[in-house]
């Protein structure tokens, strides 16, 4: 049986146990090759369909800061700092964060009738660049994409792709279980002649993968995965590795 926990369509998800079933019996392969095949051709087709995040927050999202202290003054270097708001996503949320950014001048010269007058101020633009630039970073860019690659990795030692190594996956936001066995007989026993059940299960608990998701991906996805399992029967996937 073959179940989704998101949003698609029951037609969707009937065109894709079809085809699991025409992948067992036209290669011959028992239902842990063709679920195998199938699940690896979901995670890419819902990696393919993961937006990534950039390296970078844009420049709206980085700010003056309105509330007091506007600037400090450092101590021991008495250089003067201005408050910076970064607006960013965590846990989910977005939050604002405050950092000091060193104020920048900039000079302006004028020739007058008593000589060259000299005045400084701010060099707002520049400053808010700089500030971009060193507090604005997103560590963890491309999580959410990798996230697909973490299954076929941990359940099938296939490559994931690893742009950022930073991004780290850990057993908190994402979970998966395989398991392969007969069903006993009345009598208890086990008939080693019988097929092989298996169960795959994807947990994917990033709490904004549905946000990095693009709009309808997740029944894209599985429309995308139908096809391709097709695609392979038909291009003669049995004759090359299977045999008749």
């Amino acid at each position: 049986m073959v179940k989704f926990d998101c949003e698609v369509d029951a037609q969707s998800i009937a065109d894709f146990t079809k085809a699991l079933a025409r992948y067992q019996r036209e290669t011959q392969r028992d239902m842990r090759g063709a679920l195998r095949s199938a699940t690896i051709d979901l995670c890419r087709s819902l990696r393919a369909r993961t937006r990534k995040a950039p390296k970078i927050v844009p420049r709206e999202d980085v700010r003056w800061g309105e509330e007091e202290p506007k600037y400090y003054t450092g101590k021991k270097s008495g250089r003067m700092f201005k408050r910076v708001v970064v607006t960013r996503w965590s846990s989910g949320k977005r939050v604002q964060k405050v950092h000091w950014q060193e104020v920048q001048t900039k000079y302006r010269s004028r020739k007058t009738r008593k000589g060259i007058s000299e005045s400084w101020s701010e060099a707002t633009a520049g400053m808010l660049r700089e500030a971009r630039q060193r507090f604005g970073v997103v560590r963890m860019w491309g999580l959410a994409k990798k996230s697909w690659g973490w299954f076929m990795q941990a359940l099938f030692n296939k490559s994931m792709q690893d742009e950022n190594p930073r991004a780290v996956i850990t057993g908190r936001m994402v979970d998966r279980e395989m398991t392969e066995k007969r069903e006993p007989l009345p009598d208890g026993t086990i008939d080693l002649q019988a097929p092989i059940k298996c169960e795959i299960t994807l947990v994917n608990k990033l709490e904004y993968i549905r946000r990095a998701l693009q709009p309808g991906a997740l029944a894209a996805a599985v429309r995308a995965a139908t096809n391709s399992i097709n695609k392979k029967i038909t291009a003669g996937l049995r004759s090359r590795k299977f045999g008749a």
